[in-house]
């Protein structure tokens, strides 16, 4: 298990949940209820929380929006399904197909978003793989990632969940100049 500011995350390979997550994404009932009390237990999310379902490849939120909702239902935290995606294969996929480089997904809002001073903002998803979906999606809202599992190892999350606050700071600054 890795701990990044006060969450932790399960590495799946070591703690063997790659059939959990694999069990979330055909939006299976008990895994996204285990995934539910798995976040639960961290007290982490609570009514001054705002939960951001990750979509999917087919461009919306489904088993994650499932999974903030069972969240946010036993915690008050609120749930905004504002992120889409291009349609189109998972990121494992064109990974594997070697295409990746020249069909990458992008992220959008498809409604504005803020938030009031001190609310915490969390990325909901099964997985962290490569990092590219919180990578863009903390480009457009300043979050956390809140997800069951994560091929990536502690240092190669700090650097990931760094670099992107980095970024929006900057990002923040350059508009405010």
């Amino acid at each position: 298990m890795i701990e990044i500011n006060g969450i932790n995350y399960l590495e799946q390979v070591k703690d063997n949940v790659s059939n959990l997550a694999h069990l979330m994404k055909g939006n299976d009932s008990l895994a996204i209820s285990f995934f539910a009390n798995f976040v639960l237990k961290q007290n982490v999310v609570d009514d001054n929380s705002i939960l951001i379902p990750c979509p999917q490849h087919s461009g919306s939120a489904i088993y994650t929006l499932n999974a903030a909702n069972l969240i946010a239902s036993r915690s008050g935290a609120t749930v905004l399904d504002i992120i889409k995606r291009t349609p189109g294969d998972t990121i494992y996929n064109l990974k594997q197909s070697k295409s990746f480089d020249t069909v990458k997904p992008e992220y959008f809002l498809s409604s504005p978003f803020s938030k009031k001073p001190g609310q915490k903002v969390f990325l909901v998803d099964n997985v962290i793989g490569s990092g590219f979906s919180y990578s863009q999606i903390s480009k457009l809202i300043p979050c956390q990632p809140l997800v069951l599992a994560t091929n990536l190892n502690k240092d190669e999350m700090q650097k990931l969940i760094k670099i992107n606050q980095f970024e929006k700071q900057s990002h923040h600054n350059k508009i405010h100049l």
